[in-house]
């Protein structure tokens, strides 16, 4: 008896999660169906679209654009010929496709009443496989609430909510690309710069080494770190505005250029901008592509500041130190010296004897010195560099190429300023020159503490 009884009870509960289950799912199925059915377009291949045109009342001018590649880079044909922006077509494509009815009405013709004949914006999509859907939008209804719409043809008139109206209306400056210039930063291998009658500035990438370099055309070496930071800087700079016709060359001074930026690039056609003058009226300069188009413009301070010095990109690094491989650090003045050893990945003071936290100077001064570049060369004279006010010894693990366990001593001597120029003279061991650098590194140094021991010869 009791075995019938759990049977039975087995076979109920199975009965009842399969019609639970059965019900889920048919809950699931039939919202499915309600979305579809809300949907505003559907196309045969959505994550493939190909062609998106606007037209209508608030597209005097019709818009096309094309994807050109399988990247989904999106190119304008119409109104002008110019790069689109990826990011605004794709969510203009997601709009249209994700658009979807709050309510249906069937009208009788009279769709004047909802600013759909004609219609204010109408946009089609095609898709790979030559698949099209067309959307039109109309009016806001009285509250905002809703948008109006329907598909060309349609015996219906669809209710959007009224909040989604502006997904579907993009100006022609929002749909463009606004970079003024369309680079790959590690495919430039040469670098053109000038301004008004000053002799051309070139630097080139030397490949090869681990590091990237980059070389004047004299052959001096300029910042690495400085050159691809004003790539960055020209990657980044963006349109605020278009002028396409009427373009008067010579009074937007782009006819003769007041200056120009040309880059070489690997395996491909030289790109670059010229430089012209102020937008009257406006903190904004004009620009224009080398191979034409129309004037770009921008605002005229990000354009100031690309407008950098050799001295500026020149490589001004007093020494070159790994700050990764230091191991110990010692600092002498005033007749006194801190010493700092890293064991197992962490400075500590031995120098006078101090913890983990008094060691954190350490990393700081290391960080400051391998950032430490000069503003000029000083000429020779006496600037208390010997013996000097203060010097910085710097012990490094060579590289494993050169045998383990083996370190390398560097020192820096810290002398007085020049009252001239006003900077800092020092001067790496072993190299002859006397930088003049800014007198804030004393700043950087630890201060001085009670008991430290004497400086030794």
């Amino acid at each position: 008896m009791r075995l019938r009884a759990v049977v039975a009870w087995v076979f109920v509960a199975v009965v009842a999660a399969g019609a639970y289950f059965y019900s889920v799912h048919t809950a699931e199925r039939r919202e499915q169906a309600r979305e579809e059915a809300a949907r505003a377009v559907s196309l045969g291949d959505p994550l493939n679209v190909t062609v998106v045109e606007l037209k209508g009342r608030d597209y005097p001018r019709p818009v096309r654009i094309v994807r050109q590649d399988q990247k989904y880079r999106w190119f304008m044909e119409k109104p002008v010929a110019w790069p689109a922006d990826n990011l605004m077509v794709g969510r203009l494509i997601g709009a249209v496709l994700d658009a979807k009815a709050v309510r249906k009405i069937p009208h009788q013709g009279n769709l004047e009443q909802y600013g759909l004949k004609p219609p204010r914006i109408e946009i089609t999509l095609t898709d790979r496989k030559g698949g099209r859907a067309t959307l039109l939008i109309g009016d806001l209804s009285p509250t905002g609430k809703f948008c109006y719409a329907m598909r060309p043809g349609a015996g219906e008139v669809l209710f959007l909510p009224g909040r989604d109206r502006a997904a579907f209306s993009y100006s022609v400056f929002r749909l463009r690309d606004k970079a003024v210039l369309d680079f790959v930063i590690s495919d430039v291998e040469r670098l053109e710069l000038a301004w008004g009658e000053e002799r051309p500035m070139v630097i080139r990438r030397v490949r090869g080494g681990a590091e990237p370099v980059w070389r004047f055309a004299d052959g001096a070496e300029a910042s690495a770190e400085a050159v691809e930071d004003f790539l960055m800087r020209l990657h980044g700079l963006r349109a605020v505005d278009y002028v396409d016709r009427g373009l008067d060359l010579p009074e937007m001074g782009l006819q003769p250029p007041r200056g120009r930026m040309v880059l070489g690039i690997a395996g491909g056609e030289p790109v670059g901008i010229l430089i012209g003058g102020k937008v009257p009226g406006r903190e904004e300069r004009y620009l224009r592509r080398l191979e034409g188009g129309p004037a770009i413009v921008v605002k005229a301070k990000e354009v100031e500041g690309l407008r950098v010095t050799r001295h500026q990109l020149a490589e001004r690094r007093v020494w070159r130190i790994d700050r990764e491989r230091a191991v110990a650090l010692e600092v002498r003045r005033g007749g006194k010296s801190l010493a700092y050893a890293k064991e197992e990945g962490a400075w500590r003071r031995t120098r006078p004897p101090g913890d983990t936290k008094a060691g954190t100077a350490a990393p700081l001064l290391i960080w400051d010195l391998s950032e430490l570049k000069y503003e000029k060369l000083l000429p020779p004279g006496d600037y208390g560099l010997d013996p000097p006010q203060a010097r910085i010894t710097l012990t490094l693990e060579a590289p494993a190429k050169e045998g383990k366990g083996r370190v390398i001593v560097r020192r820096l001597r810290l002398g007085r300023v020049d009252p001239a120029t006003g900077l800092l003279a020092v001067q790496v061991e072993g190299d002859g020159r006397i930088f003049g650098v800014k007198p804030k590194i004393w700043d950087s140094l630890p201060p001085a503490e009670g008991g430290q021991v004497k400086e030794k010869d």
